[in-house]
């Protein structure tokens, strides 16, 4: 048997690629397959992956017969960069660094644009709200101030401010105010306050305490009804007042009271069988009037002693 060498056949797997440039944030190079195609490319940086894939034109490739006329990218990493020196990893679809990778970028940040407006608050009371808002170039400028949920009130800063004009920051100009006495709720009021490019003023927004909240009237008293009249006394009488039966035997009649002696009727009482009410005192009876003597009358029937005590 005859063995014929074979040439190993044209792998249809790999990538070319380089780190052509990086400048201000940005990376740029160029990545294709051996085949010519685009492909995509990686960078890592501080913890953060961005894929880009080669389709910018690259006319120095297709000069080479490298590609069909594309093979560029570019990735922006301004916003994954710290300022100072950043390594990036940018590698290829297989995993395969590209030729200038890792690479050591330097970053740093642009300066802040300057603020076109300019501006604080002095004074935030109940009565008066007040500070002083100008341009870059030191001219006035309107502030707008919201109180709660109020329609936004505009005022202009043209007052006068000799401490903006000694500091060179104004020509004379400069303050404002506005008077919240009729424009605050009972409580506590949020109030915001910006300048013309949309910017908070410093300190804002603010809380400013309104008029008290009114107490509520006490509920009306009503007046305890009058004391019921007291029953009027019953005049005393003598009479002889007879107990339940069920704690006493049955009360003796008049004929047997009059039977009995003055002992026996003390023991009555003392036991409770009898009570006697006493008369009160009588009134005093004028002097009886002298008349001639009338003819003799006859003497009353004698009474016992048991009815003249008790009056009959």
């Amino acid at each position: 048997m005859e063995l014929i060498d074979k040439p190993s056949p044209t792998p249809t797997i790999g990538y070319l690629g380089a780190v052509d440039d990086d400048r201000q944030g940005r990376l740029s190079g160029w990545a294709i397959t051996r085949q010519g195609d685009p492909c995509e490319v990686t960078a890592t940086v501080n913890g953060r992956s961005f894929t880009a894939a080669s389709e910018l034109p690259r006319p120095d490739l297709a000069k080479k017969g490298q590609s069909r006329g594309a093979g560029g990218w570019r990735i922006e990493l301004a916003d994954a960069l710290a300022p100072g020196e950043n390594r990036v990893d940018i590698t290829l679809p297989d995993g395969t660094p590209l030729s200038g990778s890792p690479r050591m970028v330097t970053w740093t940040p642009a300066p802040a644009a300057a603020p076109r407006h300019l501006g604080a608050i002095d004074s935030a009371n109940a009565r008066l709200l007040s500070g002083w808002a100008l341009t870059a170039t030191g001219d006035p400028c309107e502030v707008t101030i919201t109180i709660g949920d109020d329609d936004p009130v505009a005022v202009r800063s043209e007052g006068t401010r000799a401490d903006l004009a000694a500091k060179g920051m104004s020509r004379g100009a400069g303050g404002w105010h506005l008077f919240l006495e009729d424009r605050l709720m009972p409580g506590s009021n949020r109030v915001t306050i910006t300048l013309p490019d949309g910017s908070a003023m410093p300190g804002s927004p603010l809380t400013i305490e309104g008029p008290p909240v009114a107490a509520p009237a006490p509920p009306e008293t009503v007046a305890p009804p009058a004391p019921a009249a007291a029953p009027a006394p019953v005049p005393a009488i003598a009479v002889v007042t007879e107990l339940p039966p069920r704690q006493r035997p049955a009360m003796p009649s008049l004929a047997e009271l009059d039977e009995l002696s003055l002992d026996d009727i003390a023991l009555a009482v003392a036991s409770g069988r009898v009570r006697v009410d006493a008369p009160p005192p009588p009134e005093p009876v004028a002097p009886p009037v002298v008349s001639e003597p009338g003819p003799e009358v006859a003497a009353s029937p004698r009474r016992s002693w048991v009815g003249r005590l008790l009056g009959r």
